[in-house]
């Protein structure tokens, strides 16, 4: 199974090269969704006036998102430091260590200790 890492870290790059495309070459994405429908679908595609437009605003999205997923694939997850909590037997985790996290690491915020 894939690590939850690997995950967060792959998903920016593929989002990245997604958005690229919708920005740069959006005609060629018009025809390749043409070829496919007309091909695979058996069915006319016919782009409207504006199609290029709407293509261009689908990959800012894209980058947007992308960039989002990048910065939270550098944060230390409890989940995803050393050993994926996840996907590791219980039988191959180490005695010593905890089998649930603790709560206060699950969260980047921490509480402040009241002034009382």
């Amino acid at each position: 199974m894939v690590s939850a890492r690997t995950i967060l870290r792959t998903l920016p790059v593929v989002g990245s090269v997604a958005g690229a495309v919708h920005l740069l070459v959006p005609g060629k994405l018009l025809a390749v969704a043409e070829w496919g429908y007309d091909h695979v679908l058996a069915v006319d595609f016919e782009p409207r006036d504006r199609a290029t437009r709407r293509v261009r605003l689908v990959g800012v999205p894209f980058l947007a998102v992308s960039a989002l997923l990048a910065r939270v694939g550098t944060w230390d997850w409890p989940l995803t430091r050393g050993q994926n909590v996840i996907t590791t037997p219980a039988s191959a985790r180490p005695t010593a260590r905890r089998t649930t996290p603790n709560p206060s690491e699950m969260y980047a915020c921490r509480r402040r200790p009241s002034r009382r």
